[in-house]
Formats: C-alpha cells, sequence, structure tokens
C-alpha cells in the first residue's frame, strides 16, 4: 500500500494570523466589486447530491447519480464553489485567514486550536460567489469508482487532490452523469470590505497567478480521475474606495498584471505552499 498513488497530498496549514477585513458599515472604505471567471473542465466533472436515482433505461431499473439540478437546468451551487476555494485559500494562507474571506467554519479534527475556537470570526462571508447554470446537451453517464483510503484525517493538514488517479482499494460504483472534458461554464463573484492582501489572495487560491498556475478540483470522484477546473480571469470591476456610489471601474488589466508579478506575501510558509500546489497539483 505504501507505493501506491493516492492521487492526492497533504499540506501543513499555515498558522499566522490574519489582518481583518473591513466591518459591515465600513465596507466600501475597503474593496467592493464584482470578478467574472471562465471554468474549463480539465476531467469529466460532476457535482451531484450523493443521492442515487433509480433511472428506467431499456426496460430495467438502473442506479445513477444524477447531475444537481435546477428544473431543467445543470446547477453548480455557489455554496459548492464557495467550499472549493475555502480549501485552497486555507491550504495556502490558514484558517484565520481563509474565516477572514468566507466567515466562520467548522473544519472538525483538521483544526485543534482552541485558541482559534475561543476567538472566532464574528462575520458572514465577504466574497459571495453567484450559482452557475450549465447546459446539459453534453452530459453523459461514466462509470465510476470508489477510493477508499487508510490514511485518516492529520490535524493541522489538509488533503489536496491531484491530476492523477488513486490506486488505493478501488471497487466499482454507479454510474454518475458528468460534463466531460473541455466544456466551459461562467460564474460572477460578488466581494466587499477587503484588503489589497486578500484581494490578492483570493486570485492566488483561484489558481490564477501566471507562474504558480494550478487547477481546482470539486464534486464527486475528486482522487478517480474526475472533479479537475481550471479558472480563466474575464474581468474585474471594483468601486471607487472614495465614492461607493460611482460607476464600477474595470480594473482587469491591472489585476493580471499583478498577477504576472512574483507574489510578496507576508508569509514564506504560505508562498512555499503556493508553490506546493503548483507544483503536484498539476501531476
Amino acid at each position: 500500500m505504501e507505493n501506491l498513488e493516492k492521487g492526492y497530498f497533504r499540506v501543513t496549514i499555515p498558522r499566522g494570523q490574519a489582518e481583518p477585513t473591513k466591518p459591515f458599515l465600513d465596507k466600501f472604505s475597503g474593496k467592493c466589486g464584482k470578478i467574472s471567471i471562465r471554468w474549463e473542465t480539465l476531467q469529466p466533472f460532476s457535482i451531484v447530491n450523493g443521492v442515487l436515482t433509480l433511472m428506467k433505461e431499456r426496460d430495467k431499473t438502473e442506479a445513477l447519480y444524477r447531475f444537481y439540478r435546477l428544473g431543467d437546468r445543470l446547477l453548480f451551487p455557489g455554496s459548492s464553489l464557495k467550499g472549493m476555494v475555502r480549501t485552497y485559500t486555507a491550504a495556502i494562507f490558514g484558517l484565520n485567514f481563509a474565516d477572514e474571506l468566507y466567515g466562520d467554519c467548522d473544519y472538525g479534527s483538521v483544526d485543534k486550536d482552541q485558541n482559534r475556537s475561543k476567538n472566532s470570526i464574528n462575520h458572514a462571508s465577504k466574497i459571495f460567489f453567484d450559482d452557475a447554470l450549465l447546459e446539459k446537451e453534453r452530459l453523459a453517464k461514466q462509470p465510476t469508482m470508489e477510493a477508499f483510503s487508510k490514511n485518516k484525517t492529520e490535524t493541522n493538514t489538509f488533503r489536496i487532490y491531484q491530476l492523477k488517479k488513486s490506486e488505493e482499494m478501488k471497487t466499482p460504483s454507479y454510474d454518475m452523469e458528468c460534463l466531460p472534458k473541455g466544456v466551459s461554464f461562467h460564474t460572477d463573484i460578488q466581494y466587499m470590505g477587503l484588503l489589497d492582501e486578500h484581494f490578492h489572495a483570493f486570485f492566488l487560491s483561484l489558481g490564477l497567478h501566471s507562474r504558480y498556475h494550478f487547477p481546482l478540483k470539486c464534486g464527486r470522484g475528486k482522487s478517480t480521475g474526475y472533479g479537475a477546473i481550471k479558472a480563466s480571469l474575464e474581468k474585474v470591476t471594483q468601486f471607487d474606495e472614495n465614492g461607493p456610489f460611482s460607476p464600477l471601474k474595470d480594473i482587469t488589466e491591472a489585476t493580471k498584471k499583478k498577477l504576472i508579478e512574483e507574489p510578496t506575501l507576508s508569509s514564506r510558509e504560505s508562498l512555499d505552499n503556493l508553490k506546493t500546489l503548483h507544483e503536484k497539483c498539476n501531476e
């Protein structure tokens, strides 16, 4: 078992404190605006609710994991996007930093720091992810495998998934509905009350740095060759911090330029984790 590919790796979570975001009533003195992201599936991709659906096909009934839906449209919930990106933010910048951006979260056995539980963040998320509605024309059924790992959760570490498949104890599972590799879709993200370091860190968490880029993983089958998506920055707009009721200003090119420069992070551990994600997530 020791020599088997696991399809994931672990990073040690940075323990530094985070600079507070702006309070709600003072939010316009920080960065507020909107981000548009284009996503591309690098592997078969599916968001399911975990409930098997019985489907009638060719005079027989089959169990199937169905892609999450809103009426006739496929739905990628904003809450799933938020949970995915939170994981990468926390892995690079730490739990305190992630809580500042996304609100308080119980990380369970990953986090045993009693001081964190006593000093939890008392505000809601400062970043809001819209739902993405997807077309179902390219939806297909895919056979899946379950991967069972003997490795238990390790305190103060995050499990981050890679492109490669796990070779740990696999058994056949039920089919699931997937979008194939090469499908693109868009999401909009609202942000408010961020400081410069929060704003820049968020883009790094999306794997958007030109040198330290990486795909993110979400949905079912992350360790068995499913769920990899890649972000591309389409547009960033922002209110004038000195005039919050002015029209949104397009800062896309300035943001992209910043993502070409070498990151200047306050923590060496965060930079090391960013480099680790770039090296290992792409494997």
